[in-house]
């Protein structure tokens, strides 16, 4: 069996892809074989709820109805899954209000020069290529913590990756990024989310090679 979280985490891996991205949020499409324009079902999509980006309706004798919407608003985007739910589209509009309006897309880590890391070999040198957002309620802002993990075995060289930063919501982690040299001396003008954060400075070996 497939549970809502299944459905949301299947939804959400399919929206990286943009052809099922266009396909999902197609509100009518006309086939040139066909003499009559299909018309997607799903209310939120056609009408009821302007952030709505994209869904499925669907029906089974266990699941009763089943709806499964996409939304997006303010650089954040949601899903929302309910199974056996007679009252779907209130439940959906009424949960993508609750979130948008408790969480926002927060950049926690810049892209750019890293001002917060002092030993001399490092400081003003290590970057990093791609900033990091997560969606965070006002709470959890106060709880961010940024581990950066060093490779003091790497030979500084120009554009060598020299560790990683992990991304943590209290206990929990959330995202990573790579951290690299620069020769040239930088000026820190993105930096790191600096409220209440923390940094941890350690050893490392063998960080991945993504950005």
């Amino acid at each position: 069996y497939s549970s809502a979280y299944d459905m949301a985490l299947l939804t959400k891996y399919a929206m990286g892809n943009e052809t099922f991205k266009k396909i999902f949020g197609t509100k009518t499409y006309k086939s040139d074989s066909w003499d009559y324009p299909w018309k997607n079902k799903h209310k939120l999509v056609t009408s009821y709820y302007e952030f709505a980006t994209g869904g499925k309706t669907g029906f089974t004798k266990k699941a009763g109805r089943t709806l499964v919407t996409t939304a997006s608003k303010g650089g954040l985007d949601l899903i929302v899954v309910t199974l056996s739910a007679s009252s779907d589209w209130d439940d959906h509009m009424n949960l993508f209000d609750k979130g948008f309006d408790r969480f926002k897309q927060t950049k926690v880590l810049g892209q750019g020069a890293i001002a917060e890391i002092n030993e001399k070999k490092y400081a003003n040198h290590v970057y990093t290529k791609n900033s990091f957002s997560v969606p965070l309620t006002e709470e959890e802002k106060k709880n961010v913590v940024l581990k950066v993990e060093l490779d003091k075995s790497t030979k500084l060289t120009d554009g060598v990756k020299v560790g990683k930063t992990d991304i943590y919501v209290g206990n929990e982690k959330v995202g990573e990024r790579n951290l690299f040299y620069s020769k040239r001396k930088l000026v820190a003008t993105t930096g790191l989310y600096w409220n209440n954060v923390k940094e941890i400075f350690s050893y490392m070996i063998g960080v991945g090679n993504d950005g």
